[in-house]
């Protein structure tokens, strides 16, 4: 049954049975509920201590909030409050705890903790401490592999205080040194034959052959021939480098070598005409680091 709308009487107007079934019996019924569900108009306004089922609905809200007949706990709601909220002072003071007591420990705290008497590994990349460029970047080194129980057709013997293999004018002669690769080796930087001579001028004519290889490999797994070539004397008692094209290219750190060093004294190339005097070889070379 719905809600019927009012009617308004006029003066004279004899009102019925059906009038007053339909605007009184059945409004009242519908009113009171009997007929279902009531339907209520918009801007209703609750006055005063009005109750649905015994409950106060003219301040509802206050039901619901602190101290309220029906508090709502935020514990059991899910989401964000849309206010911000304050914090216990218990809880700033735990924070504010936690926080000293990590300064203590700290740089320059009271008890501060130094990390080398820990184990394991920290949480975050640390920085290294700098002490210099130069021990962590290749470096250019050098290795000299002396004359000393060299096999040779010259003269073994010194030249001022060095050890020395003499290699006489207009002969071909020869000398083998024999050493192993330096245990930094990382790369050939250059070769050179290191010599001497007491007269002014004049270049010196040599050859060098290396073999070089390790355990398990040919003998000659390795082997270079610089072919011959000239260089010129540096002046009497000056001791020069001749540097050596092209040798070692694939050495090792594991290997040993051998240097063949001819003096070809009786190519026209050769122009010293004296006796010159092989000290050893020089290997510069670039070292790990």
């Amino acid at each position: 049954m719905a809600w019927v709308a009012t009617r308004t009487w006029t003066t004279g107007e004899i009102v019925t049975a059906a009038h007053g079934n339909s605007y009184w019996r059945d409004d009242l019924e519908y009113l009171k509920g009997r007929a279902g569900p009531i339907t209520l108009e918009d801007n209703i306004v609750f006055g005063g201590a009005e109750t649905v089922d015994g409950v106060d609905v003219s301040d509802h809200h206050a039901r619901h909030e602190n101290g309220g007949a029906d508090e709502i706990s935020v514990a059991g709601l899910s989401g964000l409050l849309a206010d911000d909220q304050h914090v216990l002072d218990a809880e700033v003071l735990a924070v504010a705890a936690a926080l000293v007591h990590a300064a203590r420990h700290q740089n320059a705290g009271a008890d501060e903790i130094n990390v080398v008497g820990l184990s394991g590994l920290l949480a975050d990349d640390q920085n290294p401490v700098t002490h210099g460029v130069a021990k962590h970047t290749d470096v250019t080194r050098y290795k000299f592999y002396t004359v000393q129980g060299a096999l040779h057709d010259g003269v073994y013997t010194a030249y001022n205080r060095y050890p020395a293999i003499e290699l006489g004018d207009n002969l071909d002669e020869y000398l083998k040194i024999s050493g192993g690769a330096p245990a930094d080796y990382s790369a050939t930087v250059a070769v050179y034959i290191v010599w001497a001579c007491n007269v002014g001028a004049g270049n010196a004519r040599f050859q060098m052959l290396t073999n070089y290889g390790t355990s398990g490999q040919a003998h000659d797994v390795h082997g270079e021939d610089s072919g011959e070539f000239n260089t010129a004397n540096g002046g009497a008692g000056i001791t020069n480098w001749a540097a050596v094209a092209g040798s070692l290219a694939g050495l090792a750190k594991a290997d040993h070598v051998t240097f063949h060093v001819v003096r070809h004294g009786t190519d026209a190339g050769d122009t010293i005409n004296a006796n010159l005097w092989v000290l050893g070889v020089m290997l510069a070379y670039t070292a790990e680091q």
